[in-house]
């Protein structure tokens, strides 16, 4: 009997970062980010307090998860997309948008 493990593909998200939360504006107006970058935690605690916003966060700890698991064997990709939304009555994108 044979394997072959499949990739994992994983849909995550650029507002990990705080630089891309705060659109990259005063103190983040310079700093890019770059690939394969991983988010600040002090940063995130600071502009993304856990209380209020889980949604970055949840994101992030399952790409440590994923990081893990690619560790470990496991073909993993991880995408980090921006905005990606669409009006829920009409369907209408933004222009600006991945799936638009």
């Amino acid at each position: 009997m044979t394997h072959c493990l499949k990739p994992l593909h994983y849909a995550s998200t650029m507002g990990i970062f705080p630089a891309y939360f705060c659109q990259f504006a005063n103190e983040f107006a310079q700093r890019p980010v770059e690939r394969g970058a991983f988010p600040d935690v002090a940063e995130m605690l600071a502009k993304m307090p856990l209380g209020l916003l889980g949604y970055p966060w949840s994101k992030m700890a399952a790409e440590q998860v994923l990081l893990h698991a690619h560790f470990l064997g496991l073909p993993v990709g991880i995408y980090r997309l921006p905005t990606m939304a669409f009006a829920a009555r009409t369907g209408v994108t933004n222009s600006g948008d991945v799936g638009a």
